[in-house]
């Protein structure tokens, strides 16, 4: 079996940490990129982005949280999460970084062939930081139970599946503020 020892130290930071990548995950599972297109080009998406900005990622009133509340876009929140500057953006799209930061600021929409790519690229980025969250989540949940290991395979999915079920500890947390314990795993 493939696995990878966890470390067994769990602070407060790591509690606001873990609470934090969970409102993240849940609100970029629900955000959807091709529903949400034409709410994005209208800068209707005040509530998504503020919830974003408010979910513990960043201190509430710090720099990082006001610059996150100014952002127009939750296609300025996907590049910015993932780490890209507007020209490393922009070639990835195929268009100049100026293009990029006209459609984040709400000057131009993206239209015609380059707005379908951005369009391509915003899914793309979606999924990939849906993706991290996941597997942030799940060694964050492993390390504060003092999992023996950190699953792969056929356990991990199980493990994962018992997050987002209807009822699941995604849905405790929801409910209670409070991620229940997950130490289902035994030692080796």
């Amino acid at each position: 079996m493939n696995t990878t020892t966890i470390a067994d130290t769990w602070t407060d930071a790591d509690d606001r940490h873990l609470a934090s990548a969970l409102a993240c995950h849940a609100r970029l599972v629900d955000y959807d990129v091709i529903a949400q297109w034409h709410a994005e080009m209208r800068g209707d998406n005040n509530e998504l982005r503020l919830g974003v900005a408010t979910a513990g990622r960043v201190e509430a009133d710090s720099p990082e949280w006001l610059a996150l509340c100014g952002l127009r876009t939750w296609w300025h929140f996907l590049r910015i999460d993932a780490g890209l500057s507007l020209e490393e953006a922009a070639g990835q799209i195929g268009v100049n970084q100026g293009t990029v930061s006209r459609w984040e600021r709400g000057l131009r929409d993206p239209t015609g062939d380059p707005g379908e790519r951005y369009q391509a690229w915003l899914v793309g980025q979606r999924f990939q930081l849906v993706a991290a969250s996941r597997e942030e989540i799940l060694e964050l949940a492993a390390r504060r139970d003092r999992w023996p290991y950190l699953p792969t395979g056929e356990e991990r999915e199980a493990i994962w599946r018992e997050f987002w079920r209807a009822g699941g500890w995604a849905d405790q947390w929801r409910r209670t503020g409070v991620l229940p314990n997950t130490n289902r795993l035994e030692p080796n």
